[in-house]
């Protein structure tokens, strides 16, 4: 094989083994991002006959785990829309950093309002990386965890979003083949979510609201005195 040829091959092969990912610059400021639960590791072993049965008899017969008896819940997989309030990105956050998050409208259970449209939410920024040499992009991780009701109960999201920027795949290929040097001056995209931008989390598990059917509205009146009460006598 000639040097002519082996360079056309080591061009090819780098064409095919780079990733490519969805650059958030391209979506529309307010199309909503769909959240979902945070990755977790894959176990190597199969599950069983009885795990199978198990997860299919679930399905036909749910149940309010964790709810007490006779208290009302927000059911698993209510959708919950949240706007950004402050702009990130992959090139200035870094992971650890906090995001800022409100509800864009009212959540009711049995016409009650648990959350008010505006109840403000934290996520967290779990992994961020800049463009990088060679043409690569920037990526992004965050995780929008609980959100909290009126009366204090903490609800459990599925919020984990993972972004990319889009990656300049002739940079990487040119870099690789022709020239090292020149690669390290060819950069990728970062990516970007802007103030106002829409994601939209589930919630992760039945969730009880620590109140029944009829104290629900009293357990959300926010006008009401909350917290702990002492009484005591005058002091002789």
């Amino acid at each position: 094989m000639n040097c002519k040829q082996l360079v056309s091959v080591l061009f090819m092969c780098t064409i095919f083994t780079i990733p490519y990912g969805a650059n958030a610059n391209d979506m529309v400021l307010h199309k909503p991002i769909l959240a979902s639960p945070l990755p977790v590791e894959q176990s190597q072993a199969e599950p069983s006959t009885k795990d199978r049965i198990q997860a299919i008899l679930k399905e036909f017969d749910h149940k309010t785990e964790g709810v007490k008896k006779g208290n009302v819940y927000v059911p698993k997989d209510t959708q919950i829309t949240l706007e950004l309030m402050d702009s990130i990105n992959s090139k200035k956050n870094k992971t650890g950093d906090p995001l800022k998050l409100k509800t864009t409208e009212d959540l009711r259970i049995n016409n009650v309002v648990i959350l008010p449209k505006g109840s403000n939410c934290e996520g967290v920024i779990i992994k961020a990386s800049g463009n990088g040499i060679f043409g690569r992009g920037g990526n992004l991780e965050i995780n929008i965890p609980s959100i909290q009701t009126r009366n204090g109960v903490h609800i459990p999201l599925n919020g984990y979003v993972k972004g990319y920027g889009r990656d300049d795949n002739g940079a990487v290929a040119v870099a690789a083949v022709v020239s090292l040097v020149g690669g390290l001056f060819m950069r990728g995209e970062n990516i970007y979510y802007n103030q106002g931008q829409v994601f939209k989390v589930t919630v992760q598990k039945d969730t009880d609201l620590s109140a029944t059917p009829e104290n629900l509205n009293e357990a959300m009146n926010v006008v009401l005195p909350q917290g702990q009460n002492v009484t005591v006598s005058a002091a002789k």
